[in-house]
């Protein structure tokens, strides 16, 4: 098999249940899918480094519980700075309107114009 089918089968494999699993920590359905697709982006660059395959299960499993701690601290990260600048954090109806009309990424980057935006306003 070449390395793009390898690949292709390890993630139809592992997809549903790393999202499943990531989701447990993050209670995001989108952001467990955005953790999954990381690890499995950085395990694509990394393709020739990995040699035990019978511990692929075990290391995919790592990086998704590393992958949504680290997301979890960076969310509480942001909360802790929001209270000390005084900003309202955005509620829940605010966060899926603004899901409905950006994708993640322009979302993310809203999101830090808007923190910028009142910091330097102040």
């Amino acid at each position: 098999m070449k390395q793009p089918e390898i690949f292709e089968s390890v993630f139809h494999k592992y997809y549903a249940s790393l999202c499943y699993f990531a989701n447990k920590f993050v209670r995001d359905n989108e952001a467990a899918r955005d953790i999954v697709q990381e690890v499995f982006l950085r395990f694509w660059e990394s393709k020739g480094k990995f040699e035990n395959q019978s511990a692929l299960k075990s290391f995919l499993y790592n990086c998704v519980q590393n992958a949504a701690l680290n997301y979890l601290e960076k969310l509480q990260v942001r909360a802790k700075a929001n209270r000390r600048l005084g900003l309202k954090a955005p509620d829940e109806e605010d966060v899926f309107r603004w899901k409905r009309m950006f994708s993640r990424k322009s979302l993310l980057l809203l999101m830090n114009y808007q923190l910028n935006v009142s910091v330097f306003s102040r």
